[in-house]
């Protein structure tokens, strides 16, 4: 009989960087003839239509009177025991995070079911606190609130529930070394893998061009347009780019958008001077590889960024990538004049620099695609079964 494992997590409610590193783990797991299935507290039943229709999925936490509300459901779950009643027959649970893990070790007090916890990062919400992080969202509101002023005992459980893990697992060298100082434990790196879509050839280009009414000429910004990931960087880059640059190159943003970002963005650009800037919303992946592959250059902005698959995902597509120099993800993938350039950090001064040298230089696409290899899905998925099937056996 297939051994069942689970793959937990607090919500499904957004298309981002987890969600993809769960669904990569879940397809390596069925090929290597697991069980799989997913559980949240709460899912958003259209997200679970378009991204996990070929999978088993449980929605573990429910309110009373068909109630349905994200940031109670995940909450519920820490308090009620009818979750551990529709897991207890996982041979093992990977969580990714806090408090999912709790869920995690509750099984394991009470059913002996070892868990992983894979961490992306810390729960922010519990160390070192940042006020702009919990902006964005009611439930991070919710659990800065609690960690601020609540934060000792769910710091004990967090504490308890990764001391218990059979294996811990993190997304990068930044991430493990913030581990290890919160828990002096080291965590396996696991990076996110690419998609195999980004390293094929690009659908029709042209017609996706005309699609969006995109000239040939233009620098891609892709992920959600939210004041977390600070794309303003990048229009402020822009402006300080000479006039004769400018006249033909334009500015792209490609992901689900705040709509009060994106129109302080557009009022930042207007400000400025700049017009030769559009937003497309969200796109599938075909679009996302094509605009990739024929982008002169992605730009990251985002702070601290733990990980960050843009990056990746533009190399994967040949496309050279300019970010930070602030000792976090794209530190760990982007080298320096072979897929891109790195600027002083928060620097939009530096950043035009680094954008006008990329455009100006001849970069060979085949060399920076070689360079994403390593966090292609063959690669990745063989050492991550690899160590569970260490565990599961």
């Amino acid at each position: 009989m297939k051994k069942k494992i689970t793959l937990i997590y607090d919500f499904f409610s957004e298309p981002g960087g987890i969600e993809k590193v769960m669904i990569f783990q879940a397809k390596a797991l069925q090929k290597a003839g697991y069980n799989v299935r997913f559980a949240f507290a709460y899912i958003d039943k259209n997200l679970k239509k378009q991204m996990l229709s070929d999978f088993k999925v449980l929605e573990y936490s429910n309110l009373p009177f068909g109630i349905r509300n994200e940031t109670l459901q995940i909450c519920s779950s820490l308090l009620t025991n009818s979750s551990l009643s529709k897991l207890k027959d996982s041979d093992l649970v990977i969580c990714h995070s806090f408090p999912s893990s709790f869920v995690a070790y509750r099984l394991f007090k009470g059913y002996k079911t070892p868990y992983i916890q894979f961490l992306h990062h810390h729960p922010q919400f519990l160390y070192f606190q940042k006020q702009a992080w919990a902006n964005n969202t009611l439930k991070r509101k919710v659990a800065y609130f609690v960690g601020k002023f609540f934060g000792q005992y769910p710091r004990y459980l967090d504490k308890k529930c990764l001391k218990n893990a059979k294996k811990i697992m993190v997304n990068s060298f930044m991430v493990q070394k913030i581990i290890q100082k919160i828990y002096n434990r080291k965590g396996n790196i696991h990076y996110p893998a690419v998609d195999p879509i980004f390293f094929a050839k690009p659908a029709d280009v042209k017609s996706t061009l005309k699609k969006f009414n995109i000239p040939d000429n233009f620098i891609l910004a892709s992920g959600r347009i939210v004041k977390l990931k600070r794309f303003d960087y990048l229009v402020e880059a822009y402006a300080k780019l000479p006039e004769k640059v400018k006249q033909n190159l334009h500015i792209v943003f490609a992901g689900k958008e705040d709509e009060a970002e994106k129109e302080s963005l557009m009022g930042l650009a207007e400000e400025l001077g700049i017009r030769n800037i559009k937003f497309l919303g969200p796109i599938d992946k075909s679009e996302l590889h094509t605009l990739y592959s024929n982008a002169r250059l992605v730009v990251l902005t985002c702070p601290g960024e733990y990980f960050g698959l843009v990056p990746v995902e533009a190399m994967a597509s040949g496309t050279p990538v300019v970010s930070w120099k602030d000792n976090a993800g794209p530190q760990e993938t982007i080298l320096e004049n072979i897929t891109g350039y790195l600027a002083r950090p928060y620097n939009a001064e530096d950043m035009s620099k680094k954008i006008l040298k990329t455009l100006k230089r001849k970069w060979n696409r085949r060399k920076i695609k070689e360079q994403a290899m390593k966090f292609s899905e063959p690669v990745l998925e063989k050492k991550f079964i690899s160590e569970v099937g260490e565990i599961i056996k």
